[in-house]
This record gives C-alpha cells, sequence and structure tokens, in this order.
C-alpha cells in the first residue's frame, strides 16, 4: 500500500485538480480553488489561504493515508470547500469523481490520480513548486 503524509496527500490532490484544469477545461470556480491552495513557495503545509490547509487538516485529522483513501478525502475536501463556493460545476465535478458505475470515468479519474502521485514522489521541492507556480 502506498503511504502518505498529510502534505504528500494534500500534492497528490493539488496535483491531481491541476491536471483536471488543464486537460478538461479550464473552469473558473477550480481555478480560482487552486489559487487558494497553491502552497508557498517557503513553507511546508502553508497554503496560499491559510483555511485551504486547516480544511485539509480537518478533514484528514490523524488518520493514516494511502493513495487508495486519499482520493476519498479529496472528495470529501472538495464537498467542504464547495459548501463555501456554492459553484453548480464544482458540485458536478465532485460528482464525477465519485467511482461508481461508469468504468470508463473510473478508469480516467483513477489513471490521473496515479499519475499524480507519480508526480509528486518524482519530483523534488522546487520542482514541485514551479508546478503550482504555473
Amino acid at each position: 500500500m502506498k503511504t502518505l503524509n498529510r502534505l504528500e496527500a494534500y500534492k497528490v490532490m493539488f496535483a491531481f485538480l491541476d491536471r483536471i484544469y488543464f486537460e478538461e477545461g479550464k473552469n473558473d470556480d477550480l481555478g480560482s480553488l487552486l489559487g487558494s491552495m497553491s502552497l508557498w513557495e517557503d513553507k511546508e503545509g502553508g497554503t496560499m489561504d491559510a483555511a485551504a490547509w486547516a480544511d485539509w487538516e480537518d478533514i484528514v485529522q490523524d488518520k493514516e493515508l494511502n493513495l487508495d483513501n486519499t482520493y476519498n478525502f479529496m472528495i470529501d475536501y472538495m464537498k467542504e470547500i464547495n459548501s463555501t463556493y456554492n459553484s453548480k460545476d464544482l458540485a458536478e465535478m465532485i460528482e464525477s469523481f465519485k467511482l461508481g458505475d461508469d468504468k470508463e470515468k473510473n478508469k480516467v479519474n483513477l489513471e490521473y490520480w496515479e499519475k499524480a502521485y507519480s508526480k509528486v514522489k518524482e519530483d523534488s521541492k522546487a520542482a514541485m513548486i514551479k508546478l503550482l507556480m504555473r
């Protein structure tokens, strides 16, 4: 099982959402969310909007994180965030992330998730910051 710490899990979530943003259409609400979720260059776990990191910590708490359950925590996090945004587009996106009967959509989402994990694990700190700042 691929275990993660809170920061790695957050970075996987961010990389996944960043990929969705750039590959599936630049949704304004998702772009705004990604801006607030971006990590400060000089702070591990510090986000542009401090509430973004606090919300993440509230979701994951002291739970053991792995690649599988972090995907579900990402969905919970997005729901929590969207309770403030009240975005129809984000709500539809969240629904599309849920694993269900649509095997092809599941395959794409999980492929993106695995690639996000690989990217986080392979990138150095400088490369990750560069990704977040594009």
